[in-house]
């Protein structure tokens, strides 16, 4: 990992989640107080992880307001489209915590990784590789992680097993995304994220036609067995997407959305 990112430690944890607090942790060494924390999303939808909330939450507040001079940033590059905004001159990385769960191998717009601007980022192994729990902190310094040394132990092998799989398993989620485009956009859909070549794609997200409630939508899929959401706040709704889904897989999502609006219609 550290090779991934030059002159940045590696810190391997239980989840995204923990590395969160511990970035967060950092700050509050050089603060007294609570902090404000600022969380930004690539498409600044208010849809956001409770994971994230529920953490900032520990012991302090967060908004999605305009961003204050004292705020620590937490840039959600969402289901694993960066936030390209980073790049911009006036981001201050020394106050920036990149959530890079869904977003392992993606890159910005000018090819360096997501992960690499901020003074912390963090990650979710879970959400790339096939392993249950496992998550890491990237950052400029040595930290501490007092969590099990067993547990450590077993997510730094089988990461480091699947290791070399991670550019073959890249182009496949690539390759899946476009069966996707391909299946939906003849069912009315579209896809929500347009021209971001550097993504690595966590989910399928897509905006659906007008006239299909998304609730009702994502109960739909549920009774068939089918892990997916409405991204409220918009028109949009996402279905799973990653190395091991098949191109029978996204068929058959596509005939259980046509089964949808076929029953929705009667």
């Amino acid at each position: 990992m550290e090779e991934r990112y030059p002159g940045k430690k590696v810190l391997i944890t239980s989840g995204a989640r923990r590395a969160l607090y511990l970035a967060l942790e950092q700050y509050h060494k050089d603060h007294s107080s609570s902090l404000s924390v600022k969380i930004q999303t690539t498409s600044d939808n208010f849809y956001i992880s409770s994971c994230v909330t529920k953490t900032i939450e520990i012991k302090n507040k967060w908004h999605r307001d305009v961003a204050e001079p004292e705020d620590v940033l937490v840039a959600n590059h969402e289901f694993g489209y960066p936030d390209n905004r980073l790049l911009e001159e006036n981001t201050d990385a020394e106050y920036l915590i990149e959530d890079c769960a869904f977003a392992f191998n993606s890159k910005f717009s000018n090819n360096s990784r997501c992960g690499s601007i901020g003074k912390y980022a963090l990650m979710s192994f879970s959400k790339f590789f096939p392993v249950q729990i496992g998550g890491c902190l990237i950052s400029g310094q040595e930290l501490h992680n007092d969590e099990d040394a067993e547990m450590i132990r077993y997510v730094e092998n089988v990461v480091g097993y699947y290791f070399s799989k991670i550019e073959e398993w890249t182009e496949v989620r690539k390759a899946r995304k476009e069966y996707f485009n391909q299946v939906f956009t003849q069912l009315g859909c579209s896809p929500f994220y347009e021209n971001y070549n550097g993504s690595v794609p966590g989910v399928y997200l897509f905006r659906l036609p007008k006239g299909v409630d998304k609730q009702k939508l994502k109960e739909f899929y549920w009774e068939r067995g089918i892990q997916c959401s409405a991204f409220y706040g918009q028109e949009a709704f996402f279905l799973p997407l990653n190395q091991f889904t098949t191109t029978s897989h996204i068929d058959f999502f596509g005939d259980i959305f046509q089964s949808y609006r076929s029953q929705a219609d009667e």
